[in-house]
């Protein structure tokens, strides 16, 4: 008889890569629940999309004024 299910398990793992993540990301996370863990880690990743688009822009900008 094993404790857990194979679903149960990988859930389990699930959440454990998710804190994880947020360490590596140095996002906050202890005494915060897990979806609140996904959602930090998701506004991160927004956040670094737009700062990433901001960047391009600015060059492509700079690129034509140089032409």
């Amino acid at each position: 008889m094993t404790l857990f299910s194979k679903k149960d398990y990988e859930l389990i793992n699930l959440g454990v890569c998710i804190k994880n993540q947020a360490d590596r990301l140095d996002i906050e996370h202890e005494g915060v629940p897990l979806e609140g863990v996904v959602v930090r880690i998701a506004e991160a990743a927004i956040a670094a999309r737009r700062e990433a688009v901001r960047l391009m822009t600015a060059d492509v900008e700079v690129r034509r004024h140089d032409a």
